[in-house]
């Protein structure tokens, strides 16, 4: 199943032991080199510190809740090593540039859809950003897109000559 980052950002993370609200889902951990969701960034209250929620550890989510078996599942940034790596590098997906192999800026992420079953990214969606040339939002699969660096994304401008034309009628 396809489930959007925007549906998911913001949704309360609940535990089945407990059965009580522990967390907000607050952002996605992508690998950037395999874009294998490794966890979820979780806020913990106004003045608490995040934690992650690895991807394993989420049992379902369902009716606008997000469910883990219980707060032992509430992990610190540093017990997940790739998921601290990837923040210390500051790599997001939402709100990175996107740009062809030759430099051409297409545009910022607005959206981006993971497979649950197996936490890979599978598209991004590109929104205009100030001096882009579409009007359109386009969706790249995760096949087209070839290197995730800190607020930057390359793809292949050949998508892009496919999507010229839906966005030009």
């Amino acid at each position: 199943m396809q489930i959007s980052a925007r549906d998911i950002l913001g949704l309360p993370i609940y535990t089945r032991v407990e059965e009580k609200k522990v967390a907000r889902a607050s952002g996605l951990i992508v690998l950037p080199d395999n874009g294998k969701i490794v966890a979820l960034l979780a806020a913990t209250g106004f003045w608490g510190q995040p934690k992650l929620v690895a991807a394993e550890d989420i049992l379902e989510i369902k009716e606008n809740k997000i469910f883990i078996h219980s707060q032992r599942e509430l992990l610190e940034l540093d017990e997940i090593i790739s998921a601290k790596k990837t923040l210390e590098q500051k790599i997001q997906i939402l709100g990175s540039r996107v740009y062809t192999e030759e430099g051409k800026k297409l545009g910022q992420v607005t959206n981006f859809w993971f497979d649950h079953e197996g936490w890979y990214l599978t598209k991004i969606e590109v929104g205009p950003s100030f001096n882009t040339m579409f009007l359109k939002k386009i969706l790249v699969g995760w096949k087209d897109i070839i290197k995730i660096e800190p607020g930057k994304i390359i793809i292949s401008a050949d998508i892009i000559l496919d999507k010229v034309v839906d966005t030009i009628s």
